[in-house]
C-alpha cells in the first residue's frame, strides 16, 4: 500500500454540534458544449471545522479529467503542498476556494522546485461525491504569489464560491501528441533551453521526462500529472458554482497555527473504525482497479463498511501509529489543523471510553493530501487482511501499465541513446530477446538529465511482481506482438523470475499470486487478471 496516501486532520475531537447550511442556492455551472457539472449536496459547519460535501458529474460522451491537486519533489522528497487556494474576492464578503492551474503568477513564485497539477479522469456517464474540510475560522490559504486579494477586517464569509480547473478529452494522448510534435520541430532549441536550470519546467525533458514524473501514480489509466508552467498547452476549462447566504467565519491572517497533539488513545475500550462509503471505495477508488477484482471480491468489499477493533494489541497499534504520526522532523507536524482536505474516500475513527464521552476523527487517503501517514496504511492492512493480496495484484498491473509506456516511448530512448533522431517517427518494440536490458540502458540516461524523486522509484521495481518478490523480473515478452498488432494481442504477461523472458502462453504462471492468477498486459495498454487455463486460451497470442 506504499503507493497510497493517508491522511490525518482532526476535525472534531468530541461529537459537536452542526450548523447545516442550506444549499438549496448552489447553482452548478458547466459548459454547455462539454456538459461536465458541479453541484454542491451539504454545506456543515461546526465548532471546529466547516465541511462541504459536492458532486461533479460528467455527462458528456467524452472523459474528463479534474484537477485534484498539487504535487512537489524536493530532492528525496515527494510533497503534496496543497489542493486548492483559499482567499476573498476583493470588495466582496465571498469565500473562494479554486483549484485551478493555468493561473496568472509572478515569477518570484516558480522559482522554487518544480510542481505538477494531479487529474483524476471521470469517465463518461460517472459522477463523483466528494468532500472538502477546512479548519473555522478560515484563513487564506495560496499556492502563488501575487494572485490572492483579501478583504481585510472580514470576520464572516456570506457567500461561497467553488472553481475547478478540468480538461475535456483524453489529456494524457493530448499532452503527449503535443511533446512529440515539440520535439519534432524544436531538437535545437531544445538542447539550448535544458542548459538552463530553471527552464525544464516548461519542457521537463519531452515525452520521456513527463512519461518517468507519471510513473510515480498509482493508476496511469486514472490519474495524470501537468506541469505549471506548460507553455504551449492551454484551453483548461472550470467548473463553477456559489451558494449564497452562508456565515462562514473568516480571518485575513495566515494561519501559523499548524501542529496539533495526537487524540488521547491510552484509555480508549473500543475503536469502530467506519469506511465510507466502504472498504472498496477506501482502497480500490478507480475503474481500472477493479477491474482485476472478481464479482464475488466487489461484492464481499462492498458490503464491508465498518469493522470494531477491541484486541489490547490492536488498540495498542493504534495508539502507537496515531502518537507516531505526529512528528516527521522538528517543527514539522503531520496533524495540520489549516488548509484544505480533499478525498474522494475515508474512514472515520470513533475511540470509546468506559469514563469519556467519545472522540472521532477522520482519516483520508489520497494522493494528494496535505498530510501521510504511511504506517497507519499497514495498520489498516492488519485490520483488513482480505484486502492485502488485491492490492499486490493492483501493484502488478501498475508496473505493466508502466513497462507498457515505457514500451510505447522507446524509440524516443533510442533517439536519445544512439543519437540519431530518425528513429523517433515509427513506434518500435525492443528485440524481444533483450527487451528487459533494452527497458533499462536507455531510461537511466533520462535519470541522469531529469531531477527526478528518487533513484529508487524507477531502479527495477517495475520489473518485479509485488506478489512474488524473489528475482528480479517476473514479467515476459511475446514476440509475435508488433506495435501493430490488434489490440487485444497480448504484450508481457506474468511468469516465474527470469531476465529478458520471451515466448507464449507455456511461460505464464499462476503461482505468484493468492489466489492463483497473473497479470496480462495486452498491446492497447489494457491489463487484465488472468485465473484459469481456459481464460489464457482464450487470449490472442499472434
Amino acid at each position: 500500500m506504499s503507493r497510497y496516501a493517508i491522511v490525518f486532520v482532526i476535525l472534531a475531537l468530541c461529537i459537536l454540534p452542526a450548523v447545516l447550511i442550506p444549499a438549496e442556492s448552489a447553482i452548478g455551472s458547466y459548459d454547455g458544449v462539454t456538459n461536465v457539472t458541479i453541484e454542491i449536496m451539504e454545506t456543515k459547519v461546526t465548532r471546529a471545522n466547516f465541511e462541504l460535501q459536492y458532486q461533479i458529474r460528467n455527462d458528456s460522451g467524452d472523459d474528463a479529467w479534474i484537477l485534484v491537486g498539487n504535487i512537489v519533489w524536493y530532492p528525496g522528497i515527494r510533497e503534496f503542498p496543497m489542493n486548492a487556494e483559499v482567499s476573498t474576492a476583493e470588495g466582496d464578503q465571498t469565500l473562494m476556494i479554486r483549484r485551478r492551474l493555468e493561473l496568472p503568477t509572478s515569477p518570484k513564485s516558480i522559482m522554487g522546485p518544480p510542481f505538477y497539477g494531479r487529474y483524476v479522469r471521470l469517465r463518461p456517464g460517472e459522477r463523483q461525491t466528494e468532500w472538502i474540510s477546512i479548519k473555522i475560522p478560515i484563513h487564506p490559504l495560496s499556492q502563488f504569489e501575487g494572485i490572492r486579494q483579501q478583504k481585510e477586517g472580514l470576520e464572516y464569509a456570506t457567500h461561497l464560491a467553488i472553481e475547478f480547473g478540468y480538461y475535456h478529452g483524453d489529456l494524457p494522448e493530448m499532452i503527449f501528441r503535443r511533446l512529440e510534435e515539440e520535439e519534432k520541430i524544436h531538437r535545437k532549441e531544445r538542447t539550448k533551453y535544458l542548459k538552463d536550470p530553471n527552464a525544464f519546467r516548461g519542457f521537463l525533458g519531452g515525452v520521456l521526462g513527463l512519461d518517468i514524473w507519471n510513473e510515480c501514480l498509482n493508476s496511469r489509466d486514472e490519474e495524470f500529472l501537468i506541469p505549471y508552467g506548460f507553455p504551449t498547452f492551454k484551453g483548461e476549462q472550470v467548473l463553477r458554482t456559489r451558494v449564497d447566504n452562508v456565515r462562514i467565519p473568516y480571518a485575513d491572517n495566515q494561519d501559523r497555527s499548524t501542529e496539533l497533539g495526537p487524540p488521547d488513545l491510552a484509555s480508549c475500550t473500543e475503536v469502530k473504525i467506519q469506511f465510507q462509503p466502504s472498504v472498496l471505495e477506501y482502497f480500490f477508488p478507480y475503474a481500472s482497479q477493479r477491474s482485476l477484482l472478481s464479482s464475488e471480491e466487489m461484492e464481499n468489499l462492498q458490503s464491508q463498511d465498518a469493522l470494531v477493533v477491541e484486541g489490547p494489541r490492536e488498540l495498542k497499534g493504534i495508539e502507537h501509529e496515531a502518537s507516531k504520526a505526529v512528528t516527521i522532523s522538528p517543527g514539522f507536524s503531520r496533524y495540520i489543523t489549516g488548509g484544505v482536505v480533499r478525498c474522494r474516500s475515508r474512514i472515520n475513527v470513533v475511540c470509546l471510553y468506559d469514563n469519556y464521552p467519545p472522540i472521532s476523527f477522520p482519516v483520508y487517503k489520497e494522493r494528494d493530501q496535505l498530510l501521510r501517514s504511511e504506517d497507519f496504511t499497514s495498520l489498516l492492512e492488519m485490520l483488513t487482511p482480505q484486502i492485502q493480496a488485491i492490492d499486490l495484484r493492483a501493484q502488478c498491473a501498475t508496473n505493466l501499465k508502466n513497462l507498457w509506456y515505457r514500451l510505447r516511448f522507446y524509440r524516443h530512448a533510442e533517439a536519445k541513446r544512439l543519437k540519431n533522431p530518425s528513429i523517433r517517427p515509427a513506434t518500435t518494440y525492443p528485440p524481444s530477446t533483450e527487451w528487459c536490458d533494452a527497458m533499462l540502458q536507455p531510461f537511466n540516461l533520462t535519470i541522469n538529465v531529469l531531477p527526478l524523486p528518487t533513484r529508487s522509484e524507477w531502479d527495477g521495481e517495475t520489473h518485479i511482481c509485488p506478489s512474488a518478490r524473489e528475482g528480479k523480473n517476473h514479467y515476459a515478452m511475446n514476440p509475435h506482438c508488433e506495435p501493430n498488432s490488434p489490440p487485444d494481442t497480448v504484450l508481457l504477461f506474468e511468469t516465474k523470475a527470469g531476465w529478458n523472458q520471451h515466448g507464449g502462453p507455456e511461460l505464464f504462471t499462476f503461482d505468484n499470486h493468492d489466489p492463483k492468477g497473473g497479470c496480462v498486459l495486452l498491446n492497447d495498454g489494457t491489463v487484465k487478471f488472468i485465473r484459469t487455463k481456459e481464460e489464457l486460451e482464450q487470449l490472442r497470442w499472434k
